[in-house]
């Protein structure tokens, strides 16, 4: 059996990552955003995390590890 991740250990380290190769590329990210994962803002971090259970699921829905009962979903309710 494949090694399962929770979706917030996948957009920690796609956030790290992001950040970390930034620079290599000629893009300064956000002073908002270019924190730790804990010092994100909070929408920053939901943001991420949404956006990466979306993916996972589309792509990768046998390597979910849930960490509840229900299984995680990608709908995500946008205000206009």
């Amino acid at each position: 059996m494949s090694e399962r991740y929770a979706p917030e250990e996948v957009a920690r380290f796609l956030h790290s990552e992001y950040e970390r190769l930034a620079p290599a590329f000629d893009y300064e990210t956000r002073r908002e955003s270019a924190v730790p994962w804990e010092q994100l803002l909070d929408s920053n971090r939901k943001l991420m995390l949404a956006a990466t259970t979306s993916v996972m699921l589309k792509f990768f829905p046998d390597r979910i590890k849930i960490e509840r009962e229900e299984k995680p979903t990608s709908t995500v309710t946008v205000k206009p």
